[in-house]
């Protein structure tokens, strides 16, 4: 039997833990605000997501959309933020085309690398892979937001 106690004891701890869990929530939330993203990261990694399965499937290759959504998804997030800490006034619209370009580059480069180490145990053809998707990847990107 329990003592009333034991039992103010375990109610107390896990007000306790509750409270830590709640410090630990607000730290995460706290961490993910101070980045400032420009939108978050579920609207980016759907939108990327949703592109990288609507070119897979246009190119005739179903198969590829299971890489091609997290691909799109990283590459989306990523292009999204560097354009918006490109821009002096906070329009994406006014990043001239060499930013935009390198903001596709490196965002294409990214997305690659962590596809890439993703599905394979090692690096192994990660230079051809970049070679052929990075400047397709770049140049599309630069072409949708014309």
């Amino acid at each position: 039997q329990r003592s009333a106690s034991s039992v103010i004891e375990v109610e107390a701890s896990s007000a306790g833990g509750d409270a830590l869990m709640q410090k630990e929530r607000d730290s995460l939330l706290g961490g993910i605000q101070a980045l400032n993203l420009r939108l978050p990261v579920w609207q980016t990694a759907l939108a990327g997501g949703l592109a990288g399965i609507a070119t897979q499937i246009a190119a005739g290759n179903p198969a590829a959309c299971a890489k091609a959504v997290p691909m799109g998804a990283a590459c989306c997030t990523c292009y999204v933020n560097l354009l918006s800490r490109a821009s002096s006034d906070g329009d994406l619209d006014s990043v001239g085309a060499a930013p935009r370009f390198f903001c596709a580059g490196v965002s294409a480069s990214v997305a690659t690398v962590l596809t890439h180490a993703a599905t394979r145990a090692r690096f192994t053809g990660l230079a051809g892979a970049v070679a052929r998707t990075v400047p397709v990847m770049a140049i599309e990107m630069c072409s949708i937001d014309v």
